[in-house]
C-alpha cells in the first residue's frame, strides 16, 4: 500500500538499493508487484491503521484470555491456586501465600503451576494484573476504575 501514485524511478532506486544490498529477487516480478500496488489517500490510510489497532486490541484481549484460561485437565491444586490469585491479585500476596493457601510445599506448587500454565508464578501474577488493569482502562465507566484498590506487590 502506498500514500501517493508510484513512480519507475522511485522503483529503480529502491530496486538498486537492494540489489546492492545483495538480494537476490525476480526483478520483473517485482516490478510488476510493486505497480500493483494501491495508493490510498491519507484518510483512508487513517482509517485502516485505525482498524488495524482495534483488531490489535481485540487479538491481544483474546490471546491473554487463552493464555490464562483453565485448562480442564488441569490439578485441582492449580485450579485453587488460580482461583486465589484471582481473588487476591490486588494484594501483596507471595509464591508462599498460595502455596499455604493450597496445602502445598513452595516447591511442589512451583513445579506443579509451571508445568500447567507453562509459566512461573509471578509471571501468571503479573499477567492477571495487567489483564485486570487493561480492562479497567477500556471500560472508564467501570465500578473499580472510580474506587481506586492498592495494586499490590509481588514478592
Amino acid at each position: 500500500m502506498a500514500l501517493r501514485k508510484l513512480k519507475r524511478s522511485t522503483f529503480r532506486h529502491l530496486a538498486k538499493w537492494l540489489d546492492d544490498g545483495g538480494t537476490h529477487t525476480d526483478w520483473h516480478q517485482l516490478e510488476k508487484l510493486y505497480f500493483e500496488t494501491r495508493a490510498l489517500s491519507p484518510q483512508k490510510y487513517d482509517a485502516m491503521v485505525r482498524l488495524l489497532e482495534v483488531f490489535a486490541q481485540h487479538l491481544s484481549v483474546a490471546a491473554e484470555q487463552i493464555a490464562t484460561q483453565q485448562d480442564h485437565s488441569e490439578s485441582p491444586l492449580v485450579t485453587r491456586a488460580r482461583q486465589f490469585i484471582e481473588e487476591h491479585q490486588g494484594e501483596d500476596i507471595g509464591l508462599d501465600d498460595v502455596a499455604r493457601a493450597v496445602h502445598a510445599s513452595t516447591f511442589h506448587f512451583c513445579k506443579m503451576f509451571k508445568k500447567a500454565t507453562g509459566m512461573t508464578f509471578t509471571h501468571y501474577l503479573s499477567l492477571v494484573r495487567v489483564t485486570k488493569a487493561k480492562k479497567q482502562l477500556a471500560n472508564p465507566n467501570s465500578a473499580s476504575r472510580r474506587s481506586p484498590t492498592r495494586s499490590g506487590s509481588i514478592r
